[in-house]
């Protein structure tokens, strides 16, 4: 008996394959024949690189998970300082108190997104990158590629926190020249940032060549 694996020309887009992995829809054992089920219908498995992307999607959710969790830190601290630096003798101020409130709920609102959906929005900007760059590419292994890039977030957010308190303590504490302090920072975050992106662009751009080579 053959055993069929779903192809990528199977599914209408890659959102779909892309669902049918985060879902993991499909069963590793055969499925249970009903009365009604195909006795000469082949079982379906799931292919084992499905496994291996959905426990590189549980760790890239983690990862991406406490790098908010560590961002908010520096990004509370922030908050605070600009909220009091603008409101030195408006305490009592209702509409102090009024904008103090409605920023926070901001932030805690941004933070949910993130949490409930920074990955998912990642994934989907992903599979259009797939789409337009190299559609005859497996979309599990994009999206992987993605997955593992994703390993190193919450150390690389760990340096930016130590970065962005840094900024923090020297502007309204130590009250630095704002492009003193800025400057030097703003590069040191960029080379961060450029350290996650720029290797997952190499990956695509190995996956891409790889599949063009393959036509």
């Amino acid at each position: 008996m053959v055993i069929q694996e779903r192809g990528e020309n199977d599914y209408e887009n890659e959102e779909d394959y892309e669902s049918e992995i985060r879902v993991g829809a499909t069963s590793k054992e055969p499925r249970e024949r009903t009365m009604n089920s195909n006795p000469f219908h082949p079982p379906q498995i799931r292919d084992a690189r499905i496994d291996i992307v959905l426990d590189a999607r549980q760790k890239a959710q983690r990862q991406v998970r406490t790098a908010l969790l560590i961002l908010l830190v520096p990004g509370l601290y922030n908050f605070i300082c600009f909220q009091f630096f603008l409101g030195i003798g408006q305490f009592h101020d209702p509409f102090f108190s009024l904008s103090f409130g409605l920023n926070l709920l901001g932030i805690l609102i941004l933070a949910d997104i993130v949490w409930f959906f920074g990955l998912s929005s990642l994934e989907g900007i992903s599979a259009r990158a797939h789409k337009f760059l190299a559609r005859t590419s497996n979309p599990a292994e994009w999206l992987n590629s993605l997955y593992q890039t994703l390993d190193r977030i919450s150390i690389l957010a760990f340096l930016g926190a130590i970065l962005w308190t840094i900024w923090v303590i020297g502007f309204y504490q130590l009250q630095l020249n704002f492009y003193i302090i800025s400057v030097p920072i703003g590069i040191a975050a960029h080379l961060l940032a450029a350290a996650l992106y720029l290797p997952l662009f190499y990956r695509w751009y190995q996956i891409s060549r790889t599949s063009s080579h393959s036509l």
